[in-house]
Formats: C-alpha cells, sequence, structure tokens
C-alpha cells in the first residue's frame, strides 16, 4: 500500500470518529473506531518517538504519551475555556492530525529518545515503513512455547477465568463492610494456585505471553472492588463520576481547580470517543490503565537498565503488588497520579543509563501528573530535578543538589499554604500532631493461621522495604554503583520530612477524623521510590535462591505467593478478628432513599442530613443541581456545615433543634434524617431521633428517615 493510501486511511478514520462524536453516538462505532484509533495512532506516535526501540515497547509507549497527551492539552484547555463536544472535537483534530503530520512528513532527530543519535527517516507514509507502523503488533516476536510452559500458561488463563467467574457470583448491591464478607473462601485458594502457576512461569518461560499473563495478574489483584461492588466502590470516585458528568453534559463546572484537571479531561474524552458512559470509563479507567502500563514499564524498565535475566525481571515486575495497593482499587486522580510517579522513576533508569530516553518526555509525563494531583505530580518533578542534577556535571553541582533537597523537605507544606492564601480552604497548625513512624506491633494478637500471616506481613512490609532497601543502597555504595539510585534515595528522604510536616497541619474542608490524610498518602508514595532499590535487593535474593537446588526454588515461590496473595488480603476493606472496617458500600437502599425522598418532597426545596454513601447516592442522582442558599442539599463536602449538622444529630440529643438550625441556615421549610440500621449506635439514635420527628418512613429495615419541617 502506497504513502496516499495509508494517510487516507488515518485522515478517514479521525474523520469517521469525528462523524461519531457529533452526530451518529453510537457505542458500537464507539468501541470499533475507538479500539482502532487507540492501536493504530499509539504504534505511530510510538515508532515515532521511540524508533529504535523494540516493538512491544512501541505500542505500550505510544499509547502511553496518547492518553498523556489527552489529560495534559485537555487540562490546560478545560482550565481556560471548558470541555464540551466542539472542544473535544477540536482538541481530537488538532492532536491526531500533529500525530499524522510528524510522523509522514519530517526526516528529524529522535527528538523525545536521544538528543545526540540520529535515525533515518521519519515518513511513515514511505511503503517500506508504514506497514510496520500500522501493524506493529505483527513484529513483537512470541518465542515457542515449551509443551511444560505451555500447560502453565493455559492453566494460568483457566484459573484467571475461574477467579473471575466467582467474583462476578459474588457481586452485591447490599451495603457490606468488606469484599471479604461475600467472596467465598476457596477465592484465595484458586488466587494462591494461580500466583504460584505464574511465579513458576515467569521462571521458566521467556515469552512475551508472560508479561501479558502479568498484565492479567494485575488486572484480576485490582479489579475485585471494580466486579463486587456494583454500584462502585469508595467515597472519592462517585463525586468525581458526578463532576466528570457535569463536564460531558455542559462542558465545565465550577469552580475550577487547578487540580484533578488531567483525570476529568482524559475520562471525558474517552466517553466521547466511545460513546459510553462517564462511569463505565471511570470505573474501567483504572485497573485497565494500572494493569496494561505498571508491569510492562517496571519490565522493560529493568531490562534496558541492568544486565539481568528477562526470567527474573519478568518476576520482579510483579514487585508492585507486593505493596498494599489500596489506593488503587478504584479511579481517583491521587490513585492514577501515583502510577504516573511509578512510571517516572523507573523510565528515569533509562535516562541515567546512557541516556536512553530523553529528558524531556519525562518533564512531560510529570507535568501530566501534575495536573491530575499535584500531590504527586510535584515529588515526580522534585525527583526528576535531582535525578537531571546527579546525572549532568555543572558548577556548584553539589552545593545546589544540596540546597534544592533541602527546600524541597518543605515542598508540600509551602504547597498548601500559598494555596490556602488564594482559596476559601484555609489551614491552621497543630503542633500536638507531630509524630515520626511508629514501630509495628506485630505479634499482638493470634487467631487463625492465614490471617495472622496476613497482619504480619501488614504490620511489617514498610520496614521490610526500608531495611531491604538500606542494605541494598549500602552494598550498592561499597561496590560503587548506587548513583541510578541515588535520586529516589533522596526523594524517599524529602517525602517523609514533608509526610512528618503535613501532620502538623489541619485543613478547613476536612473533617477531624480525615486530617492526616495527606500526611499519609505522602508517606506510602515515598515508599514508592524505595521499590527500585527494594527491587535491586530481591534481585540478589531471587539470582542466589535459583542457584541453591530445587528445594530453595521451591521456598522461594512459595514465599513470594504468601505474600502476594496476603498483600491482596490487606489492601481490601477488612471485617475480622484484627480490623472491623467501618467502609461501607453505595447500596440499592442509599439510591431508594433519595428516590423516596424526592417523591415525598413534592417539589418543594429540602435538605437531607445523611451519611456519605447517601449522599453519593444524590450526587449520582441529581448531579450537583440542587442548591439552598450556597449549600448542596445533602451534607457534601464533609467538612461542611450541613455534614457537621448531621454529626450533632448522631450523637447529641438536641434533633430538632439541630434539625431547625440546618433548615434555617440553608433557608429551607423540610429536612430529612437518614440513618442507616447497621450502625452500632442505631437503636439509640433513631430513639432520639423519633422524639420529634413528624414523620419516619423505613425502606426494607435497611434505612430509616425521619421527616422534620419547621
Amino acid at each position: 500500500m502506497n504513502k496516499k493510501v495509508k494517510q487516507s486511511f488515518l485522515i478517514l478514520l479521525t474523520l469517521a470518529i469525528l462523524l461519531n462524536i457529533n452526530w451518529l453516538k453510537s457505542p458500537e462505532l464507539g468501541f470499533i473506531f475507538g479500539f482502532i484509533y487507540l492501536i493504530i495512532f499509539s504504534c505511530c506516535l510510538g515508532a515515532f518517538l521511540f524508533n529504535n526501540a523494540p516493538k512491544y515497547w512501541q505500542v505500550f509507549a505510544g499509547l502511553l504519551s496518547l492518553i498523556s497527551a489527552y489529560s495534559l492539552f485537555g487540562a490546560i484547555v478545560y482550565y481556560f475555556s471548558r470541555l464540551d463536544q466542539l472542544t473535544i472535537s477540536l482538541l481530537f483534530i488538532l492532536i491526531s492530525g500533529i500525530i499524522i503530520f510528524f510522523t509522514s512528513k519530517f526526516q528529524v532527530l529522535s527528538g523525545l529518545q536521544s538528543t545526540k543519535e540520529k535515525y533515518p527517516s521519519r515518513n511513515i507514509m514511505d511503503s517500506s515503513r508504514i506497514l510496520r507502523m500500522t501493524t506493529v503488533l505483527q513484529d513483537i516476536k512470541f518465542p515457542k512455547l515449551t509443551s511444560a510452559n505451555l500447560i502453565l500458561l493455559i492453566t494460568y488463563l483457566i484459573l484467571f477465568l475461574i477467579s473471575i467467574f466467582v467474583l462476578f457470583k459474588s457481586q452485591t448491591s447490599e451495603a457490606i463492610n468488606s469484599p471479604w464478607q461475600i467472596i467465598p473462601s476457596y477465592f484465595f485458594i484458586i488466587y494462591f494456585i494461580a500466583t504460584m502457576n505464574l511465579i513458576i512461569l515467569c521462571l521458566k518461560n521467556n515469552n512475551f505471553l508472560t508479561n501479558i499473563a502479568i498484565s492479567f495478574h494485575f488486572f484480576l489483584t485490582t479489579a475485585i472492588a471494580l466486579i463486587i461492588y456494583k454500584f462502585g466502590y469508595g467515597f472519592d470516585p462517585h463525586i468525581h463520576q458526578a463532576t466528570e458528568q457535569a463536564i460531558f453534559n455542559q462542558g465545565l463546572i465550577l469552580p475550577k481547580p487547578f487540580y484533578y484537571l488531567g483525570q476529568y479531561s482524559i475520562i471525558v474524552f474517552l466517553a466521547h470517543l466511545f460513546q459510553v458512559s462517564i462511569e463505565l470509563i471511570d470505573r474501567l479507567f483504572l485497573p485497565i490503565f494500572l494493569s496494561i502500563f505498571t508491569p510492562v514499564i517496571i519490565y522493560y524498565s529493568l531490562l534496558k537498565s541492568f544486565n539481568w535475566s528477562k526470567n527474573i525481571i519478568r518476576l520482579l515486575s510483579l514487585s508492585f503488588l507486593f505493596l498494599p495497593f489500596g489506593l488503587f482499587l478504584a479511579t481517583t486522580p491521587q490513585a492514577i497520579a501515583n502510577i504516573y510517579v511509578i512510571i517516572i522513576i523507573f523510565l528515569s533508569f533509562l535516562y541515567l543509563q546512557k541516556k536512553q530516553i530523553n529528558f524531556k518526555y519525562l518533564v512531560f509525563l510529570s507535568l501530566t501528573a501534575i495536573l491530575i494531583h499535584p500531590l504527586a505530580g510535584i515529588p515526580s518533578l522534585i525527583y526528576l530535578i535531582i535525578v537531571w542534577g546527579i546525572n549532568n556535571k555543572f558548577k556548584f553541582q553539589k552545593p545546589i543538589l544540596i540546597i534544592f533537597s533541602l527546600l524541597s523537605a518543605l515542598a508540600l507544606p509551602l504547597a498548601l499554604i500559598l494555596n490556602s492564601f488564594i482559596s476559601i480552604y484555609k489551614i491552621n497548625f497543630n503542633f500536638d500532631n507531630f509524630k515520626l513512624i511508629e514501630l509495628p506491633n506485630i505479634f499482638a494478637k493470634q487467631f487463625n493461621l492465614f490471617i495472622d500471616i496476613a497482619y504480619i506481613y501488614s504490620n511489617s512490609i514498610y520496614w521490610l522495604i526500608f531495611i531491604t532497601a538500606l542494605i541494598s543502597f549500602i552494598y550498592l555504595l561499597k561496590i560503587k554503583q548506587s548513583k541510578i539510585f541515588l535520586a529516589s534515595a533522596i526523594c524517599f528522604v524529602i517525602l517523609i520530612i514533608n509526610s512528618v510536616l503535613l501532620n502538623l497541619i489541619n485543613i478547613s474542608f476536612i473533617i477531624s477524623n480525615e486530617q492526616d490524610f495527606f500526611a499519609d498518602r505522602v508517606r506510602q508514595l515515598a515508599f514508592y521510590f524505595l521499590l527500585p532499590l527494594t527491587i535491586y535487593g530481591l534481585y540478589l535474593f531471587i539470582k542466589k535462591s535459583n542457584k541453591q537446588g530445587l528445594v530453595s526454588q521451591l521456598f522461594l515461590i512459595i514465599l513470594l505467593t504468601t505474600i502476594l496473595v496476603s498483600s491482596l488480603y490487606i489492601s481490601y476493606p477488612r471485617f475480622d478478628d484484627y480490623e472491623n472496617s467501618k467502609f461501607v458500600n453505595i447500596s440499592q437502599a442509599d439510591y431508594d432513599a433519595v428516590e423516596l425522598i424526592e417523591k415525598d418532597s413534592q417539589n418543594t426545596p429540602y435538605i437531607v442530613l445523611a451519611n456519605q454513601m447517601t449522599s453519593v447516592a444524590a450526587v449520582k442522582t441529581f448531579g450537583f443541581s440542587k442548591y439552598y442558599n450556597d449549600y448542596y442539599f445533602y451534607p457534601i463536602p464533609t467538612g461542611g456545615k450541613l455534614y457537621e449538622s448531621f454529626i450533632k444529630m448522631l450523637h447529641e440529643d438536641t434533633a430538632k433543634k439541630t434539625m431547625i438550625e440546618a433548615m434555617e441556615l440553608t433557608e429551607t421549610e423540610t429536612a430529612y434524617f437518614v440513618i442507616p440500621t447497621y450502625w452500632s449506635r442505631f437503636v439509640v439514635i433513631s430513639q432520639n431521633a423519633a422524639t420529634e420527628a413528624d414523620q419516619i418512613i423505613k425502606i426494607d429495615d435497611k434505612l430509616n428517615i425521619y421527616k422534620y419541617t419547621k
């Protein structure tokens, strides 16, 4: 096929998608065209940016670059304008047109791969190259599988499908404290066998199909919440979905924060591209994004940075799952931005090792992370500045790096302080919160073997990571090979200092029991910077175990399998002998209550004092459409005055007075108080609420609604 035919195909595909976005609006066509678009344009972009890289890397890096481009530039456009259908179409034309233009017309330096090497023509429309670029997947080599490895691979896929089936059979719309309450216990046996099978496959099989199986395992491990909770998991994801829906419908929502826009822009774009619901795109985005990019980027970066065995590197690509991954169970800006941080950390190795990747590309990813969530994006930029400073010679290098690192240790607290001057969210200091990392109480309780092992791991994992990283760093210093790990070690110290200082700051819009939210997230982020050093230590351990014979190898396989199963268990909410999770998901009863109250109000203004899940059901049902005297009619945000009134209803014997105060605050005449029957203090609270209520409504013995009027 000649140049004009190939170019015409790309242009026609772009026009077909525009036609579907603006006029046809077909989900079927959206899926077909959208999937083809992401694959082909990712191949084109990846081949342009990483011309000398393996073909599989061109596909993955191209897709990451394409998603990041829509996230970054979409966020910028939205901040200064809006993201309606017209703007999305123009952004789509611009980015697609640039990819077609640059990859078809220019013979340039490999701008984002190396600043020193010249490569052959990048005219992808040449007949000798276009077929490779648009069908680049064909160039990925799959070495032949031995019979034993083929059996292992097929066995894993069967276990994967059985696990997914079991999870779907356990799906619920009821309120639960933990998914482990309804998932049958034999699921852990299936997961254990599947994990062991995959580890053996990693150690014995040198085939890229194993990498695909690893991505499947990432999805299985992190998508349990996606499958089990019919109406979605968590609180924040629902708020973000409602915001994205408002942007999708209206083009914008006010006020426009500087943060989160990177997530909003990519979710809204993908919803337009595929012509499916915002909620579906949002719920699927994180587990798919995590499963596609994290293991492959860890694998490729280690492969190109170290002279290690491919089999061990494949096994080490599972190392992300060693850390508790509770943050990555649902799509949120913090979770997506943290994935970008991990990607940046490992891709930076390619820069530190002979500058195999251009520094500008890493900065591009960091800017994307900042516009998704600055709490992760700012540390990624700090890290990259340190990386550049270490890898380049300049005058006063060491003093400048030391001064910059000291200032960076104050970066996040200073960012919150500065934000308090330009926003409605104020801060104050509480020095009583000062605390360092606490030593774990590992053997506090003993109930059953499986749970004991999981909690021993939970209580000691961060110390194990720290000790492993410390020993690895000392060893690297001894053999004079610590340079590549120095920036991540420095950044770990910087973030630990930041987290300690953030504990001293209270933020006005966050309720008291969530004030340590930012500090905890920064502390967790800090340990991602120790992951490379931990992986180095694991590599030495695995390499030595492989040389010790069958018994040692078997011990290694069982140990790693046990770690992954333990990490799976502790990463989800738990309701067991050790921990009684207070988290309860949104349920059908919450939606029923919201609809019943709306019907009972007969279109008169009203407010509702309810818990977070019922409030989320209202947001999902009505969006952000009902405000009275500038207050949303349900207690959102949780740091607002209506939420304070809700807390009073739970703990003070002044039900009617509290409800009247809330009505006066919002200038309404009717108010409802909703309480779920599963709460431990339900009897006491309901008796107090019923005393002066004008009406009591019960929903299937799951929720009680108390109506008050002035």
